[in-house]
């Protein structure tokens, strides 16, 4: 991306499409279910715990902002680190192994 001014006014550039491609990254992502038994129950219900990104290491993430007020285009690269989650699903019907 590129920037250029005509009469004073500000103009983005974009690369082509497909164009532009972020630095090669590692990510490891791990998902653990907690179940509990599948007796015959009219809903079946479980946890899930999520972590992303496990091993910490920084994955760029290209963003373009507009300067607040200024008017001007900044460049940045904003660094993702770990993150989890934790969900509890309910299925409905009954889902014991036969």
């Amino acid at each position: 991306m590129s920037v250029f001014y005509v009469d004073g006014k500000q103009f983005l550039n974009y690369s082509g499409r497909n164009s532009y491609r972020i630095p090669d990254y590692m990510r490891f992502d791990l998902s653990i279910n907690i179940e509990g038994n599948l007796e015959n129950k009219p809903f079946h219900s479980y946890w899930m715990l999520n972590f992303y990104n496990v091993t910490g290491g920084a994955m760029p993430i290209p963003c373009f902002c507009h300067g607040r007020g200024t008017g001007e285009v900044q460049a940045q690269h904003l660094q993702e680190t770990g993150h989890h989650a934790l969900s509890w699903n309910v299925k409905l019907g009954n889902y014991e192994s036969d």
